[in-house]
């Protein structure tokens, strides 16, 4: 997988339920009213392009969580559309995101140790080879 020309792709990524949509309405400065039709806990990718007259355009991608409540099942399938999603987009197909952030719980303290948030996170992250 290579980085896509002249357009810049950023995969927003984490559990369910940490804030992944209001960060992204907060990153490109949505209006409520343009926000209001995304649901809590999606489970649809949804891509948000920028464009400038003096930069690339780029995509924010807004990812369905993992490590939810609803199971492993619903976890490999979240991933699994993440990853059909980087190899069938017309702008990005077969390509890496330039940028991966990783979203967790603020009031999460638990960083290290294999059953932390954050440490399962990374592990499906990994999964997507991305």
């Amino acid at each position: 997988m290579n980085r896509a020309e002249g357009y810049v792709s950023i995969l927003v990524f984490g559990s369910s339920g940490v804030g992944k949509s209001s960060t992204i309405k907060h990153i490109i400065d949505l209006d409520d009213d343009a926000f209001s039709s995304i649901n809590s806990e999606s489970t649809a990718i949804r891509e948000y392009v920028v464009k400038s007259k003096s930069h690339p355009c780029f995509g924010i991608i807004d990812s369905p969580g993992v490590l939810s409540s609803d199971g492993m099942k619903q976890d490999a399938c979240n991933l699994a559309s993440i990853q059909k999603f980087y190899q069938e987009h017309h702008k990005v197909a077969n390509c890496k995101p330039n940028i991966i952030f990783v979203l967790i719980n603020a009031g999460d303290k638990r960083f290290d140790g294999p059953n932390s948030t954050f440490v399962k996170s990374i592990k499906c992250l990994k999964k997507l080879n991305l």
